[in-house]
């Protein structure tokens, strides 16, 4: 639930001043839609937010959904944090701390993998 707020409000600040000001996002660049961030926005954040929140309530629809979840997530992750690798292997300059992100939020996003596969309980 704390990703899903945190994302969202990242991708807010970059799309909502620029609607007030009437201007054009910055991210945009020569793209016509923020692609990622209408796919977030609209499927995988509230996804991810009422899985947390069915999650808290133990009830089984969320831990179906966080299962599946967490899994999507790890593989984003992995994948995400190999473009970077590839990146900085190309000589791309500057991507560092972005790298250095990923890769975190990678790990914590396999222990948590990890933990919940460990607390499966067969019934």
């Amino acid at each position: 639930m704390f990703g899903a707020v945190g994302t969202a409000w990242s991708w807010l600040s970059l799309i909502v001043p620029p609607l007030m000001n009437e201007t054009v996002p910055v991210t945009l660049q020569h793209h016509t839609t923020m692609v990622i961030q209408g796919f977030d926005l609209s499927i995988f954040l509230p996804v991810s937010f009422l899985s947390g929140l069915f999650l808290i309530k133990k009830k089984p629809i969320g831990y179906l959904m966080a299962g599946v979840y967490i899994n999507f997530l790890a593989i984003l992750m992995i994948s995400i944090t190999t473009i970077f690798i590839g990146q900085k292997l190309a000589g791309v300059e500057g991507i560092n701390e972005q790298m250095f992100t990923f890769l975190l939020f990678t790990l914590v996003t396999l222990i948590c993998f990890l933990l919940f596969l460990k607390n499966i309980k067969v019934s």
